[in-house]
Parts: C-alpha cells; structure tokens; sequence
C-alpha cells in the first residue's frame, strides 16, 4: 500500500524508464537475499521493503502502459494484468519443487517395520485390480500412515526454497535491465502511439468536470475498486475454508478447486486481451460483474444444498468474471474521468490493497462464528454494490461529455 502511494508520487517527477529499472532491479535483490536472512528483525525489514517495492511496481506498470499506448491501450492493460494470474499459477508450481520434503524419521520405533507390515496389509485388503473407488483406497492408506507415524513423528529433509526465491530475483533483475535499457535507447522520448481514426468519427473526450466534483468521482471509484477487490479476496482466500467447513471437503479436493479458479482467472485475463478490442470498457466491467454475481449466487445454492457439482461447475465462471474487471475499471477511468498517470495509478493499487486487507477480518469471523455461507453473502451484496456505482458513475459522466466530430 504504502509502495504504491510512494511511486505514483515519484512516477510523474522522475523519468519512469528509469525508475521502474531501480526498483526491479532492488526489487529482484531483495527476494534472492530474503531467505538467507536468519535474524528475525532483519527478515522483516527486507521483507517489508520487498512488499514497498512490489506495490510500487504494480502501480508503474498500467500508468506506463495507458501513457505510452494511448488508444491501444484496452487490451494492452488486460495483457499487463495477465501476467498476474500467470504468476498465480506458475509460482506454486516451481515453489513446491524446492519445499522440504517429508521423510520418515531415522529411528521411528522398534516395531517400523510391524508397522509398515500393517500399511501394506491395508492396501492389500482395499486396493483391488479393478476397484473404482480407488480415490476412497488412497485415502485409507493416507490414514493409515497417520495413526502408523503421527505428526510429531514426521520429519522434514533440508529445504532448497532460496532457489525459488532467486529464480523470482532473477527474472525481476532481468526486468529491471530490460527498462534501463529503454531508458537509455530514450523510448521515453517517443510520442505516445495514436491510431488513426476515421474521417467524420465521432469522439468521446473526457468529461468536464469542475474540481469538487472530480474529487468525488474518484471517491465513487475508489470505494468501487475497494468492494471488488474485496470480492476478488474472498475467491482466492477464503474459497478452501469454504468448501471445507460448508462442504466437507478435504484440504485435497480444496486445493484442486483452488488450482481450477486461478486457471480459469487465467484464461480470462488472456481473453480479455482479444475481448478488449470489441468491446467497450463499460460493457466489459458490467458484464463480468454481473458474471460474478450470478456465479456467487449459484454457488449460495450449491452450498445451502451441498451439492459438489455445482461447485465445480460455477467456479470457473467466477474465475472468469473476475478476471477482467480490475483492469477494465483503469482503461474506463483513464477514458472518460482522468488522464491514468502515476498518482491514479498509485491510488488505483491503494484502494485494491485496503480491499485485500480490510476483507479478512469481518469475512473470517462471520465465517468462523456464524456461518461460511456468509462468503458468498457479503460477496453477492459487495459485487453487487460496486455495479451500481460503476453503472451509476457512467451514466453521470456520459451526461457531462462533450461528443466532438473530428
């Protein structure tokens, strides 16, 4: 949060070129020097500086784009924020290859191997040829080697997990270079790319809005970005408890359910770059809106009536709906309110981290000393409310446009 108010007060005084390469290139040396950090104090405050400088990459990143690509900038934004939830998906998956893995301990007890007799005697008697429920046998093996070796008994071999971190370090490095590069080639200096427009098209400029009311619209579009990112939290925080408490899942088929939403997120983003072309911000904001409430409300009655397939179903459409509204509420702003320069692109990271921030609170103990359905409640009534503003924002602006014929 504070990153990204840092840099959108930078951005606009300092060349941006230049400054989004610092800040990777630091960026990318605090992540490799992070997990050799054994002194707590000092963990904390590279980890503290880490998050500042990721907040303000995030924020640098649409402001350089809506700058330098002008009217090509829709479906540029939604490639920006495609990276995103490619890192969702692709982070988990080289991470895990340098966890600590669980072995068993040098010396269990005298009777180990009377007990991995009883392991295997347990797939004997349930893992047969042509057995279909081979899902529920895994599962009794699993439990097996539980009450075999509990907890306390398991151990864990030696963790490579600084090469993950050098690996992000790495790639942020190579990104910070690569705009030091454009910096010194003076790309900063190139006239912002504008596509030729037809004779006699209409064009929609900004609206004209006196002080007062600019500062309020962008209050109205604050609390707009403050309620989704809200909803976007709960889908990729609070979407394993749900179906753990409401469902009675395992934590297994949760994280399976977990994987699907961020691929779908995925994809959405990755069609959202050939969507932005067709469509207007407007009707792309509302229509994955209105995505999301529909999926929420289904998945209400999957969870009310425990019925799994409905939430395997709805899921990926919520990833879809999801996807593209961040994004598509910058390029709408920076459209019709706003030129998107560094401080609104600063604010537009701020308010979506007060989201992410503030939702875990009130969500985790409603769904803690109430109910879990109450995820899909405050969800429904915040997607529903940042629609209305967002609708309601539109129409007043569109009122205040002045249409010009080129």
């Amino acid at each position: 949060m504070l990153g990204s108010l840092a840099m959108g007060y930078c951005y606009d005084k300092v060349n941006h070129l230049r400054l989004l390469g610092v800040i990777s290139v630091i960026n990318g040396l605090s992540s490799i020097v992070l997990p050799w950090c054994n002194i707590y104090g000092l963990f904390m405050f590279v980890r503290l500086v880490d998050g500042f400088l990721c907040g303000g990459r995030g924020g640098g990143g649409d402001a350089t784009v809506l700058s330098r690509w002008g009217t090509e900038s829709r479906h540029l934004t939604q490639g920006n924020h495609l990276s995103y939830g490619l890192g969702g998906v692709l982070a988990p998956l080289v991470t895990r290859l340098f966890l600590a893995p669980r072995v068993p301990p040098t010396s269990i007890n005298t009777n180990g191997q009377d007990e991995l007799d009883n392991i295997s005697d347990v797939w004997n008697t349930t893992a047969k040829p042509n057995d279909t429920d081979s899902f529920s046998n895994i599962s009794k093996i699993s439990q097996s080697l539980n009450s075999s070796f509990g907890e306390s008994d398991v151990v864990y071999g030696e963790t490579k997990i600084h090469i993950a971190f050098a690996i992000t370090g790495i790639v942020n490095i190579i990104s910070g270079m690569l705009y030091l590069y454009l910096f010194m080639k003076k790309y900063d200096t190139i006239p912002p790319y504008t596509k030729s427009t037809v004779k006699h098209e209409v064009v929609y400029h900004r609206a004209k809005l006196t002080t007062a009311e600019t500062a309020f619209c962008i209050f109205l579009i604050g609390v707009m970005f403050i309620t989704f990112c809200s909803v976007e939290s709960k889908s990729q925080s609070f979407l394993l408890p749900f179906v753990m408490l409401q469902m009675g899942w395992t934590k297994f088929d949760g994280a399976y359910l977990l994987s699907l939403l961020w691929g779908f997120f995925t994809a959405g983003r990755f069609t959202g770059v050939v969507i932005a072309r067709f469509l207007s911000p407007r009707k792309l904001a509302c229509i994955c809106l209105c995505t999301v409430i529909l999926s929420y409300t289904v998945l209400s009655v999957g969870g009310l009536l425990g019925i799994n397939a409905i939430v395997w179903t709805i899921v990926p459409f919520a990833g879809l709906g999801l996807s593209a509204v961040f994004p598509t509420f910058v390029v709408w702003t920076h459209e019709n309110v706003i030129e998107v320069k560094g401080k609104m692109s600063g604010f537009f990271q701020f308010v979506g981290a007060i989201g992410f921030f503030t939702d875990p609170f009130y969500i985790g103990y409603l769904m803690e000393n109430e109910s879990p359905m109450y995820m899909l409640y405050v969800g429904i009534a915040q997607a529903t409310c940042s629609l209305i503003i967002f609708i309601s924002t539109s129409l007043w602006i569109n009122s205040r446009k002045v249409k010009a014929k080129e």
